[in-house]
């Protein structure tokens, strides 16, 4: 099995994107099968996880064409959709030889006249999306957004496109799955908050990281718990957030690039954190979370997840000491009922029928 993926990772795209694909790629090598990432080499591209899963690597240059017709979306490609398309091509068959079973592509700056370029040349494209909000032309589509339905998706996708659509098809990487019974029996067990987990993506682009660790002190050394704060290396304000780590007077501890977000997910009692990737993490392991949102692609996940009563969103200023507590306390007397409801969602249970999708098996 040959599979390329088209994606993109950067401090302003944020890291998602790249997760997403990432674990589907790590299944298909456990299958023995082969995996090429075409990314644009956009300043921090956070490239070095491909390369560090073993995985193929071709970026391309970043051309910053310049055209006001480019919407906000479109200019993360970082070149036209002619030009990209034509680049993702040459990469495809430098590593594949024309020998390639799939295309994948997620990406919120691509639609269905990028795709067009490889299924009229009979390549199969596959598209993972959460926007609603353009055509594709694909062979399937994920999206992972909970309550999902396919009536959202019938003017945009061809009426032969097989649609993976729901939280049961969320990518969860496997070491979520093997925390899962230990989460369950932690989250039955709870008493008080001692540890709450700060995450808001890899990249944290808006600088809510800072905001918060502002606005958490007063809760902190009131409650007298312990703060775990988890970034990556390419978060812009990086620095600033070590510095001001010293200035603090609560207990925290700084995660950076840490491979154990599972499990300092399934230590935390309560969360603040934005609405990306990691709200299917955190409610896979039923850890309550006040949930920010950060960028408006994240507006449709806040509504659907707090609808389930599988979080509470917080609007507030992420710096006042007064009402972020507030938020807290009133999560923490609603840790049982939130818990619950995260337990129960039906996260990445269906994977495995994806999977075997992509590999033409049978699967109900």
């Amino acid at each position: 099995m040959n599979i390329a993926f088209r994606v993109d990772g950067s401090p302003h795209i944020g890291g998602g994107h790249l997760s997403r694909c990432l674990t589907i790629a790590n299944l298909i090598k456990k299958r023995g099968g082969n995996c090429l990432f075409v990314l644009r080499e956009h300043q921090g591209s956070l490239s070095d996880l491909v390369t560090r899963a073993g995985h193929k690597l071709e970026l391309l240059p970043l051309q910053l064409e310049k055209n006001e017709e480019y919407g906000y979306y479109e200019s993360w490609v970082g070149a036209s959709w002619q030009t990209d398309s034509a680049q993702s091509l040459r990469a495809i068959n430098k590593y594949f030889n024309s020998q390639i079973d799939w295309l994948i592509v997620d990406h919120y700056g691509l639609d269905s006249r990028w795709e067009n370029e490889f299924t009229n040349k009979g390549i199969k494209v596959g598209v993972i999306d959460d926007l609603v909000n353009r055509c594709h032309n694909s062979n399937f589509l994920l999206d992972q957004t909970c309550g999902r339905d396919k009536k959202e998706y019938k003017e945009l996708v061809p009426s032969t496109a097989e649609l993976f659509l729901g939280e049961k098809f969320c990518l969860l990487r496997d070491e979520f799955f093997s925390l899962r019974v230990r989460a369950i029996e932690k989250r039955n067990s709870f008493s008080s908050v001692q540890k709450v987990l700060i995450n808001f993506g890899s990249t944290d682009p808006t600088g809510q990281t800072l905001l918060a660790l502002k606005g958490i002190e007063s809760y902190a050394k009131q409650k007298n718990v312990e703060v775990l704060l988890v970034i990556g290396s390419g978060c812009p304000s990086l620095e600033q957030i070590k510095s001001t780590l010293k200035s603090l007077h609560y207990k925290i501890k700084l995660y950076i690039d840490t491979n154990s977000v599972g499990e300092l997910i399934l230590d935390s009692d309560l969360c603040i954190g934005a609405a990306g990737a990691s709200t299917w993490e955190r409610c896979f392991l039923g850890l309550p979370t006040l949930l920010v949102k950060t960028a408006e692609n994240q507006a449709d996940v806040i509504n659907r997840v707090i609808s389930c009563n599988a979080a509470i969103g917080y609007i507030g200023d992420l710096d006042c000491e007064s009402s972020l507590a507030n938020a807290l306390d009133k999560l923490e007397n609603n840790f049982e009922p939130v818990s619950k409801a995260s337990l129960q969602l039906d996260i990445g249970n269906s994977l495995d029928v994806f999977i075997k999708y992509l590999y033409g098996e049978k699967y109900e």
